[in-house]
């Protein structure tokens, strides 16, 4: 457009920010936030303002995300929102809920999407009290009936380690898919109640809902957990043979973690050959060295090192 003389809008220049987000094109997009200054249409396009923070937050650079948010003449709630995603992504609990708390105070309320990024800010040990304080938010305002929201806070709970908050809002959840189901088992594996989330598993099923990989990711650590290979291979054919699903990198993993420390390390070794990696190969050393087989053992060590 510029060589014929045609200089780009707001449009144009946004959905250009947004292209270089998807692509992490930073370069780009850096050239592109210098034309937006240098046409002055920062003070006057609240959302090319949201598209650059959007794209500098998404791509790790908080501080030049804050520093254009800074110089925003007017702050709108999509601003607020492309700054609080971006310190929640990298885990900065404290700069997130400090941004919540002075777009509130500045008369902004917070919109779902927004508070779903709050709420994976809390999702650590010692985070929760706030994310009650959230979770209270919430049902005041009547948003637990949105699928995203109410999944987002029961994850909260478990990744916390408060199960009881886990159920009590997985019980109230209109509708229950298979990504509230799992993030319930993560809470009960957690806190080692691997039983817990053995049942949760079976009852998700019976219902007719299916387990996707992330499920049995759950499951088959679960199974890690206790230390039971029967149930992990059960886990780990059903995946298979009654859902379809094929077996990733995680999962081939814990199986053959059980495996070689369940002494079958030739079946755990035929295992691995499907995803090779570093993780499992030190599982097998670990359970040679206990064995005492040191055939395996050595190539086992041998994978390591190369």
């Amino acid at each position: 457009m510029k060589p014929r003389g045609i200089l780009p809008d707001p449009i144009t220049l946004a959905s250009s920010l947004k292209a270089c987000t998807t692509i992490t094109a930073l370069h780009e997009g850096s050239v592109i936030h210098a034309e937006v200054e240098r046409l002055g249409l920062l003070e006057k396009d609240l959302y090319l303002g949201s598209a650059l923070i959007d794209m500098y937050a998404k791509t790790g650079l908080l501080s030049r995300a804050q520093e254009v948010f800074d110089k925003l003449p007017l702050r709108g709630i999509v601003a607020w929102t492309a700054l609080i995603a971006g310190y929640a992504v990298v885990g900065s609990f404290e700069k997130t809920l400090i941004c919540l708390d002075q777009m509130q105070f500045e008369g902004f309320i917070p919109n779902n999407i927004t508070l779903i990024w709050c709420l994976k800010a809390c999702q650590s040990p010692g985070a929760g009290n706030k994310g009650i304080e959230i979770h209270a938010e919430i049902e005041r305002r009547g948003m637990l009936d949105h699928d995203l929201v109410g999944n987002t806070l029961v994850d909260m709970y478990a990744k916390c380690g408060l199960v009881d908050k886990a159920c009590q809002t997985f019980d109230k959840l209109p509708l229950k898919d298979v990504v509230s189901w799992t993030a319930l088992m993560v809470g009960f594996v957690q806190i080692g109640e691997s039983g817990n989330a053995f049942r949760f598993f079976d009852q998700m099923v019976m219902q007719g809902i299916r387990p996707n990989a992330v499920t049995f990711s759950v499951v088959l650590s679960a199974c890690i957990r206790i230390g039971i290979f029967s149930k992990c291979r059960t886990y780990f054919e059903a995946m298979r043979d009654d859902f379809g699903i094929i077996s990733g990198l995680e999962h081939t993993n814990c199986v053959a973690y059980l495996l070689s420390h369940a002494g079958q390390v030739e079946n755990a070794l035929a295992m691995i050959n499907l995803f090779p990696n570093l993780v499992a190969w030190q599982s097998v050393l670990g359970a040679c060295r206990r064995l005492g087989n040191t055939d395996f053992g050595k190539e086992a060590f041998r994978h390591l090192i190369h």
